[in-house]
């Protein structure tokens, strides 16, 4: 029953949501930094996707977020508190898959190719 609440209060604030999302992307990133093929794959990200911006809009929220990679972690942040933002791509991800993600994250965190990582190539 408090799962399902969580989960309620996840649909209900995408800030939350997607914040969550992020944990478990970056648990991800830590978990598997030294795995083959992931150690190349994040190296290459840290390598050329430092400091790149990504606009994310969840379903058809008018709110979008940044998405940026830096010192080995993913952050995010309302796109209005984004200075001098000039956004490298814009992703468009559904509000049900985050929730799958945020509601099973040792099936993502244990394996990255699980994540939907397709933000990193727009």
């Amino acid at each position: 029953m408090e799962a399902d609440k969580n989960i309620h209060q996840l649909q209900l604030d995408y800030t939350l949501l997607i914040q969550s999302y992020l944990d478990v992307c970056n648990k991800s990133l830590s978990r598997n930094k030294t795995r083959f093929p992931f150690k190349q794959i994040f190296e290459a990200a840290r390598k050329y996707d430092h400091g790149r911006k990504i606009e994310v809009q969840i379903g058809d929220n008018p709110n979008t977020y940044v998405l940026e990679f830096e010192d080995d972690s993913l952050t995010v942040k309302p796109h209005s508190k984004c200075r001098n933002c000039n956004c490298d791509g814009h992703w468009r991800v559904d509000d049900n898959y985050l929730i799958a993600v945020v509601g099973n994250p040792e099936v993502y965190i244990n394996n990255p190719a699980k994540i939907n990582w397709e933000w990193m190539y727009k």
